[in-house]
């Protein structure tokens, strides 16, 4: 049977932002440089093309690698869950209040296991944020490929927590707790009990600084819209409304790291022949 040709990872729109935005270095003596290839510790070209990568480039960096380059630089792919029910029934939906996938999210994280199989291989570890939709999904995959491991939880992978508002619609929790814009009130929980939008990119920041993989590992990570939003709007320094991805239920990020410093190789939404119509919903 002829192999199924795989659609091209589509590279971010970044035209609202300085071309600097694809690698970011370590807290100490942090320089931000263009994608395009670097040097090895031995002055050879190391393939890196930034957010203008695509698949081919990283399998051909892999072959790269194992014909004898420089070491390899570990690869962190993020993938968002499956389409699931909280954003049918409108709720915010953390820990205690997300009512898990739909049939089609289920579907989907299928789809997304078999799909990244094929691009990257299997993974040396599943980690998910441990919100049941999320999890699930992760779950969904390991299951798929026969990994034998569970997913492993970490809880900075989560969107922002609700508090006392988790299981309520959106008009529920303002009727309750007050409305508000988060970007005038950064350090304001949406309830009580809950997380500020302030902790939550300073949990990311965290996240980015705390990696420590080792030479060629590679991790997928089953996370949120939100989680993968500001991530890539962190490592880049975008502000305003630059950069700002709508990722579908199951699209991947796909970050190498190599000594702290993270370069985005590939965004890839996921193309599924059972996706909705309606399947970008709020960022969760």
């Amino acid at each position: 049977m002829a192999e199924q040709e795989q659609p091209p990872a589509q590279s971010l729109d970044v035209t609202a932002v300085p071309r600097n935005l694809v690698r970011h270095e370590p807290r100490e003596g942090v320089q931000r440089g263009l994608g395009g290839t670097g040097e090895t510790a031995d002055g050879g070209e190391r393939f890196r093309r930034g957010h203008t990568g695509s698949v081919a480039t990283t399998r051909e960096c892999v072959d790269w690698f194992r014909d004898g380059g420089a070491v390899p630089v570990s690869r962190l792919v993020f993938v968002r869950h499956g389409r699931s029910r909280h954003a049918e029934l409108g709720i915010l939906a953390g820990r205690a209040g997300c009512p898990g996938l739909t049939e089609q999210g289920v579907a989907q994280a299928r789809e997304v296991a078999t799909e990244l199989l094929d691009r990257y291989g299997l993974p040396d570890a599943v980690e998910t944020s441990p919100v049941r939709r999320a999890r699930q999904t992760a779950e969904l995959i390991v299951d798929t490929l026969r990994i034998g491991v569970p997913p492993v939880q970490d809880d900075r992978l989560t969107e922002p927590d609700p508090g006392l508002a988790d299981g309520m619609t959106h008009a529920e929790s303002a009727a309750r707790f007050g409305s508000f814009d988060p970007r005038s009130e950064p350090d304001r929980p949406t309830a009580p009990g809950g997380e500020s939008w302030n902790r939550f990119l300073a949990r990311i920041e965290h996240y980015v600084e705390a990696q420590d993989s080792r030479p060629g590992e590679h991790r997928w990570v089953v996370t949120h819209a939100g989680f993968m939003v500001w991530l890539v709007r962190h490592l880049s320094g975008a502000t305003g409304s630059a950069l700002w991805l709508d990722p579908g239920n199951c699209s991947s990020l796909v970050f190498e790291v190599d000594e702290g410093r993270w370069t985005l190789a590939a965004y890839q939404p996921f193309k599924s022949p059972e996706r909705s119509s309606t399947q970008s919903d709020q960022p969760s």
